[in-house]
């Protein structure tokens, strides 16, 4: 079991516009128990993250695990799973 994840959230322009803004607030929305586990970060670009990939944004990285068209739902069972 982790004790901290890594939250990285695709703040370039083509996330931002599709969804990625939204995701910011994500930090401090997350369920209490969740809080103090977990350390976010703003990222310009992560791996495969842009217009050209052929993934659809928004992208967000948990520890080293890219996800694609992220929603703070996605992020949040990602995190779970990672301090399992």
């Amino acid at each position: 079991m982790k004790d901290k994840v890594t939250v990285k959230i695709c703040v370039g322009t083509y996330s931002y516009v599709m969804g990625g803004a939204d995701l910011i607030k994500l930090k401090n929305e997350l369920p209490v128990q969740l809080k103090n586990k977990v350390h976010f970060e703003g990222a310009v670009e992560l791996e495969g993250c842009n217009e050209h990939s052929g993934k659809k944004p928004p992208f967000a990285q948990v520890n080293n695990k890219i996800i694609e068209q992220a929603s703070k739902e996605k992020i949040i069972t990602a995190i779970e799973n990672e301090l399992r």
